[in-house]
């Protein structure tokens, strides 16, 4: 686990710089009472144009963890949490950490040819293959980033050679919708996107404020939670503190995945966390979707798994004992996985002994396909759901 010492981070910074770049209006707060805080980068020598100020709240009992963050302009970020009458009295770890990255979005854009072919099982015309297609994309691509009220950006992709783009830097708050409106009638695009402030940072600069929460009033006396003896010996930790950790819901959310929530509704715990067994998911990436056919993916991807073909039959070994297949939950022939990948949520491999059933005597292979709010149908993906900066004065609770 990397671990960041904040007290000697801070001693660090003071001792070039002489000062903090932070100022909070207090340090001891009520329910009802409003935290605001101001953070100057010029002071640290840090004056950047344009970067990212976290902050993430650790309570010193439990673990649970918020996390927030605000843009930094011209080396200045502020902001306000008002604190809830319902937020547990006790003492908190609020921790500030610059990033010099931002707010930016990046990617690439491929033109493809998707083959697809009637599905008569399922009576849907299926995505069989997708095709990259050589050469540079000359056409404009359009795209468009709107919240819930009006549109906050609108223009033309400028794609290099090899299809990248970096739209320019955009400051906005909560959550967003990016939409890409490439040209009908001009060919199929695949869109891959990256955002990198929501990946994992180094702070380049990281300090620790210890706040204190108030008990609700009793009679005319207000009861004072004592700060505990042990928090000079708190250490800040890029990692969660409790791997059930709750996190801010604004910025990030913390709890199911698609791969949980699916499971949850169609996975049966005869099938749900086997010893040694592997999940590949086809909700959250296009992995499955982008090979040839499930055969090929399982082959490539499964250590030990031989499928043969001898004609229009194939038979399927892994480390010498059978294979066992399943289509939702029902047991099928080797021959009779005609399933596109488009279609595929969940791939769960067992390996022998997979003992999932009494007729199961070596390994498992389990395919769970899209239903219910996880079938999105065929074809690339266009909008993007972006998570913008903390805005506005929020309720920390």
């Amino acid at each position: 686990m990397k671990i960041l010492i904040i007290s000697c981070l801070v001693c660090l910074y003071a001792q070039v710089y002489g000062q903090s770049p932070l100022t909070l209006n207090k340090t001891g707060f009520n329910g009802g009472d409003t935290l605001e805080f101001d953070w100057n980068g010029v002071a640290i020598g840090k004056g950047y144009r344009l970067a990212t100020l976290h902050l993430w709240i650790d309570d010193l009992q439990n673990g649970k963890r918020w996390k927030y963050r605000y843009p930094i302009i011209n080396g200045i970020a502020e902001g306000a949490l008002e604190v809830s009458k319902n937020l547990k009295p006790g003492n908190y770890a609020f921790n500030f950490l610059g990033s010099d990255d931002y707010l930016q979005v990046k990617g690439r854009v491929k033109k493809v040819k998707i083959n697809t072919a009637f599905n008569s099982a399922t009576q849907k015309v299926d995505t069989i293959l997708v095709e990259d297609q050589k050469g540079p994309i000359n056409q404009n691509i359009l795209y468009t980033l709107m919240n819930s009220n009006e549109i906050l950006f609108d223009s033309i992709l400028n794609l290099n050679d090899d299809g990248n783009f970096k739209l320019p830097p955009i400051i906005f708050g909560d959550n967003a919708n990016l939409i890409f409106n490439p040209p009908k009638g001009k060919g199929t695009f695949m869109i891959d996107l990256e955002t990198p402030l929501d990946s994992a940072f180094t702070p380049f600069h990281a300090q620790t404020v210890f706040v204190t929460v108030n008990a609700v009033a009793v009679g005319t006396a207000q009861v004072q939670v004592q700060k505990p003896a042990d928090t000079l010996a708190y250490s800040f930790a890029l990692a969660d503190p409790f791997s059930q950790a709750e996190t801010l819901q604004e910025i990030v959310i913390k709890g199911k995945s698609k791969i949980q929530n699916y499971e949850d509704e169609y996975v049966s715990k005869q099938f749900q966390n086997k010893l040694d067994g592997k999940t590949f998911s086809g909700l959250d990436n296009d992995e499955i979707t982008r090979t040839n056919n499930l055969y090929t993916f399982l082959q490539s991807n499964v250590p030990g798994l031989i499928i043969r073909t001898s004609g229009v039959t194939r038979t399927a070994t892994w480390r010498g004992d059978q294979v066992t297949f399943f289509l939702d939950e029902i047991r099928i022939d080797a021959n009779s996985l005609n399933i596109a990948p488009s279609e595929i949520a969940l791939i769960k491999t067992y390996p022998p002994p997979a003992s999932m059933t009494s007729f199961v005597f070596g390994g498992a292979v389990a395919i769970y396909t899209k239903r219910g709010n996880y079938a999105n149908g065929n074809g690339p993906r266009y909008v993007f759901p972006v998570i913008g900066y903390t805005q506005g004065e929020r309720t920390w609770e």
